[in-house]
């Protein structure tokens, strides 16, 4: 079954393409190394190759894409350096939108229900997790993968979102992901620690604890940035 659907025509097809590709990228539907011919492209997607070259040198531009003179385009791998600035940048918005959400800047009836529904997911998640036993990462499937990122995805997005700062939500957003593509298999080992982090975030929101708040996110930002370069390591050492 082909990863991609046609486009169709309700914006410019070199951005749905763009958007398209930077999806496929980001989720490693298509892997570091792939190469990415415009022929081909333009047959699965149903586009001419114009829209598809347009969106591979915005794709370049983006840091998603190498082009090579006389050898066409290829999906880049992310480096090192990339995932440590990453993480450091990370860091701050994430530690800036805890403090800001504990302080309830975004207070009154919506802050409650959003309230109710973080912990929700919280539940929600840390059961499911608390429920699987292996340490294995290749027992985890495709699904497993997307089970957890989008559920963490959802949680970090629910707190900087109590904020009330749209400058912050869309920041966030962007890096996220990047998230996505640095991931890793055996970044789910600490899947059960991960959610336990969350629910202590959580609960020092819910009390307007700003120190604690700040302490818990970047303890968990820390942990998390350890568990991605060590899977990183790993996968470079195969």
């Amino acid at each position: 079954m082909s990863i991609y659907q046609p486009l169709a025509p309700t914006a410019p097809l070199r951005q749905q393409v763009y958007e398209t590709l930077e999806a496929l990228i980001a989720r490693n539907r298509l892997e570091p190394g792939q190469r990415l011919v415009e022929t081909e492209l333009a047959q699965e997607l149903g586009v001419s190759r114009g829209p598809i070259r347009e969106a591979l040198q915005m794709l370049a531009r983006e840091g998603w894409v190498e082009l090579r003179p006389r050898h066409g385009a290829y999906v880049r791998k992310p480096s090192l350096e990339e995932l440590e600035d990453y993480f450091q940048v990370r860091t701050l918005l994430e530690v800036e939108g805890a403090r800001l959400a504990a302080r309830g800047t975004h207070s009154g009836d919506d802050r409650k229900e959003r309230l109710k529904e973080l912990r929700e997911v919280v539940d929600r998640f840390t059961g499911v997790w608390r429920e699987h036993t292996s340490d294995d990462p290749k027992e985890l499937d495709e699904e497993a993968r997307q089970f957890h990122q989008e559920g963490s995805q959802v949680f970090h997005r629910g707190i900087v979102e109590l904020t009330g700062n749209q400058a912050l939500v869309d920041l966030l957003e962007h890096l996220g992901k990047r998230t996505s593509w640095y991931f890793s298999p055996g970044v789910l080992k600490r899947s059960l620690s991960a959610w336990r982090e969350h629910n202590r975030l959580l609960r020092a929101i819910e009390r307007g604890d700003e120190e604690r708040a700040v302490e818990v996110m970047r303890s968990h930002m820390a942990a998390t940035r350890e568990s991605y370069l060590r899977a990183y390591r790993e996968r470079a050492g195969e």
